[in-house]
């Protein structure tokens, strides 16, 4: 009798296994993820929810990315394409013993321009030389008032630019390789 109960346990397990490898799902699902990041950051955000108004850190918010502030004084553009160091460095890759695909981007300042901050910055003789120099060049008086106050610190807020967000058409994507694999 338990020889009977080991072979259909044996069984049952070996078509599970069969039927539900996720394992050329999940390649294809982390392809998909990977990709939508990408264009979430060459688009400058997506438009739209997949959760209600306001969404979660995955939804995309409701609105293009915050251009940058007019004080913005080293390059015009999108801050998140400027160097490409950040797209280059989204990944998504599975983790076949949880079967999970992990995502994200191994760059240090990648985390503030996905959920936004502040960020402390020490005024320096150097940094001070540099406002001076701004000033001179570019004749704008805010470099002056930088140049010589008497703060230590300047406080500067990073407002979110979610780019690990998640469309309607990804999770679609995703229903579709899903099904794919489950009706193969």
């Amino acid at each position: 009798m338990q020889k009977d109960i080991e072979n259909i346990e044996q069984e049952l397990q070996s078509f599970i296994d069969e039927k539900f490898n996720l394992d050329g799902a999940l390649e294809t699902i982390a392809s998909i993820l990977e990709q939508s990041f990408r264009t979430n950051i060459e688009q400058g955000g997506r438009v739209g929810n997949i959760t209600g108004e306001k969404g979660n850190v995955f939804s995309g918010g409701n609105s293009k990315f915050t251009p940058l502030s007019d004080n913005n004084y080293i390059s015009e553009g999108d801050i998140l394409k400027r160097s490409g160091n950040l797209i280059r460095s989204i990944y998504a890759t599975v983790d076949y013993a949880y079967d999970t695909i992990k995502f994200g981007s191994n760059l240090p300042y990648s985390r503030i321009h996905q959920l936004g901050g502040k960020i402390k910055t020490k005024i320096t003789p150097k940094s001070r030389k540099f406002f001076w120099a701004m000033f001179y060049k570019t004749g704008n008086d805010m470099f002056k008032g930088m140049a010589l106050t008497k703060k230590e610190y300047f406080i500067i807020n990073i407002p979110a630019r979610p780019f690990l967000t998640i469309s309607p058409e990804t999770i679609e994507d995703i229903k579709e390789t899903l099904a794919d694999n489950f009706n193969s």
